[in-house]
């Protein structure tokens, strides 16, 4: 009987160590996921930060790509355009 009695008590001091060990995983995994939180929340705020930067710069590149393109269609369209070629020759 005495062999039985020193078994169980071994096995519930296993028990309880596991039980301190699961409480020690669980204790990491949730500072883990708060320090995966705010991370996430930092580069969701420099993303948001870049994206309207790159989109301002967007707006710039496109506006002066319109403008260069207008201004070579009128050099072009002069020198290109019969009418405005005969007009000119007088």
């Amino acid at each position: 009987m005495q062999a039985r009695e020193t078994l169980c008590m071994m096995m519930e001091e296993e028990i309880e160590r596991t039980r301190e060990e699961i409480g020690k995983v669980e204790e990491a995994c949730e500072k883990v996921e708060e320090v995966l939180e705010k991370v996430g929340k930092s580069s969701e705020l420099e993303n948001e930060g870049t994206g309207e930067e790159e989109g301002q710069m967007e707006d710039v590149i496109s506006a002066t790509v319109d403008m260069e393109t207008k201004q070579q269609e009128k050099e072009k369209s002069w020198f290109e355009d019969e009418k405005l070629l005969e007009i000119w020759n007088g």
